[in-house]
Formats: C-alpha cells, sequence, structure tokens
C-alpha cells in the first residue's frame, strides 16, 4: 500500500495550495516554494524557488508537451515542462520562467496570482483584480472584480470562480462556454450564485469550489462557505431547478470529489480549520472524520490548521487489493 509520507516537505512550512497529477504525485505550495511529493513513495522527489513567494500550482499533465503553472504573490505566473518535475533528486528552480503578468501577452488581470486551474490548452486564473481565461496560451478573456478572485475551477467547456465584494458578500459566477469569450475578451456571467438566489449558497463569501464531471450525468459542482457545504448539478438555463443539498452546516474552507463522483454516488471531501469530513453521495451522510485528536479507522491528521483537502484515486496503485 502507499507509503506515509513521514518526510517532512523540504521548501518550508504552511501548506498553501496542492494539486494532484497523474493521481500519484502531490505538487505542493508552501511559505519557501513548491515540492512535488510521490504519493507512491511517500516523500518529496524535487523541489523549486522563485525569487516571488509562491502562492498556487497547477499541471497540464494530460498533454505531452504539458506544463507546470505557479502563481506568485507578486509576480504572476510561471511555468515549466510538467515533466521535468518528476526526475528524482531535482532542483527545478532553473526551469521556471515568466510566462503571464499584467504586461504580458497575452496579459492577466493582476500580478497576485491566488488560484489556477489547468486543462489540456485551457488555463483559468484568479488574480487580485479578477480573472483570466487563457487558450493555448495566446486567446485569452478576462473579467474584471474589485476584490478579485481566490478560486477558480474549470468544466469541460466553461468554468466558475468565487468573488468577495465585501466582509460577508461574494458570489459563485460561471460561464458555460469561456472558449466563446476569446472573440471579445470579455468574460461575461451566465450566472451568479449568492445567499439570495435560487439556488442559494448558505452563506458568503465562498471560499472554495470542486467541479466532478462523469459521462452521463450532470455535471456537480460543491461549494465551501461559511454556512457549510452546498452542492448542486450544472442545469443551464435552468439553475432554480437543479438537484441541490445542503451536506453540512459547518464553516468549510475546501472541497473536493472523489472520483467518478456525481450528485447520487461517489465521495465528496471537506475541510474545516481543524477537521477533514467525508460524504457519501448516494446516502447523504457523514462516513468519516479525522482531525488531529482522533479520526475514523484511526486515521488522524496533522497538527495545525488545514488549509486545503484533495481527493486522490488510488486505483491505479499497484499495490494489494484494496490499498488506500
Amino acid at each position: 500500500m502507499p507509503t506515509v509520507i513521514t518526510a517532512p516537505l523540504t521548501m518550508g512550512s504552511g501548506v498553501l495550495d496542492v494539486f494532484i497529477a497523474e493521481e500519484r504525485y502531490a505538487i505542493v505550495t508552501t511559505s519557501g516554494g513548491i515540492d512535488v511529493v510521490d504519493l507512491f513513495k511517500g516523500h518529496v522527489i524535487s523541489s523549486g524557488t522563485l525569487p516571488s513567494d509562491v502562492v498556487t500550482v497547477a499541471a497540464d499533465w494530460e498533454s505531452l508537451r504539458g506544463k507546470l503553472y505557479v502563481g506568485t504573490t507578486t509576480s504572476g505566473v510561471f511555468d515549466m515542462s510538467y515533466v521535468s518535475i518528476r526526475n528524482p533528486g531535482s532542483d527545478f528552480s532553473g526551469a521556471l520562467v515568466q510566462r503571464f503578468t499584467t504586461t504580458s501577452s497575452p496579459p492577466v488581470s493582476g500580478d497576485r496570482i491566488n488560484d489556477l486551474d489547468v486543462r489540456p490548452g485551457r488555463l483559468l486564473i484568479g488574480t487580485s483584480g479578477g480573472v483570466d481565461f487563457i487558450f493555448q496560451e495566446t486567446e485569452y478573456s478576462t473579467r474584471t472584480l474589485i476584490s478579485g478572485s481566490n478560486a477558480v475551477r474549470l468544466t469541460t467547456s466553461g468554468g466558475y470562480w468565487t468573488t468577495a465584494s465585501g466582509v460577508f458578500e461574494g458570489a459563485l459566477e460561471i460561464n458555460y462556454d469561456l472558449l466563446s469569450t476569446t472573440g471579445t475578451n470579455i468574460i461575461d456571467v451566465d450566472f451568479a450564485y449568492t445567499s439570495t438566489t435560487s439556488p442559494a449558497l448558505p452563506g458568503e463569501p465562498p471560499f472554495g469550489v470542486a467541479v466532478s464531471e462523469v459521462n452521463g450525468q450532470l455535471p456537480v459542482i460543491g461549494v465551501a462557505t461559511s454556512g457549510g457545504t452546498f452542492v448542486f448539478e450544472e442545469l443551464r438555463g435552468s439553475e432554480s431547478s437543479a438537484n441541490q443539498v445542503f451536506l453540512t452546516a459547518d464553516p468549510t474552507i475546501s472541497v473536493d470529489f472523489g472520483a467518478d463522483a456525481h450528485f447520487t454516488s461517489g465521495e465528496l471531501y471537506t475541510a474545516t480549520t481543524g477537521t477533514a469530513q467525508i460524504f457519501d453521495m448516494a446516502g447523504n451522510n457523514i462516513t468519516a472524520i479525522h482531525t488531529p485528536e482522533s479520526g475514523t479507522r484511526g486515521i488522524t491528521t496533522v497538527t495545525g490548521f488545514n488549509t486545503v483537502i484533495r481527493a486522490v484515486d488510488l486505483d491505479g496503485y499497484p499495490g494489494p487489493p484494496g490499498a488506500y
């Protein structure tokens, strides 16, 4: 079975973001840089740093020439070849190149990058100034937001992003066809979920968003808010009629779906500052709770505040049946 991670991260303390690639590599941003953890081996295999503090990371591992993208606090987005980060014992600092800033071509809406999501040929960026969509690294569109966007997620054709317009105000916005927006360079909002819309968010502003798409099923969206975790199906043009459920009233900061999850099947993972929970989508109930003090099946979390939760499908791990 996969080895427990016992070796400390090498690039500083305080995990800021995690991106799972190939259901094997956890790419982790910390206060000091980027660490790549091989989840099968249980330790860091490569690392890198940048002159500007890193915030978020995403990797296009599905494309032949896919890239690793790193968002920073003041210097925009850096990138490099994804396959290079899998070289054991490597320091890939020198391979990272500044790619997108407010003055690059194409530009982004802010040099403070809060979140990234990537699919082959497409990049969605949440910045201090708004949200940006970049296609094939040449075509782009943007939406200006006064308070920026802290969380973004791509779908097969569109994308979701969070906004924060005040201390207790904000929305989850969506555009269902981002590629069409590159013709005007402006991202229009097809629908915005707030605490007063139908369906309504249980709290504002939203903190995190997750998307799961399964063939033959409607896409399912999970939202972390101060009022709990909200899950709904994507029903274009009839949003108020979409299936929806509130899985918990506990304030949540991060969410992620397990493999092949949809509205009536699979698992949703949520994190509060002190607790990680697993929800069964079919039964609409909690199946596991993990804290630093105790946990289901004796599995506890690391002491400290949770910042992000990510699900990993280990069915491809070449270990004993049922290993997790």
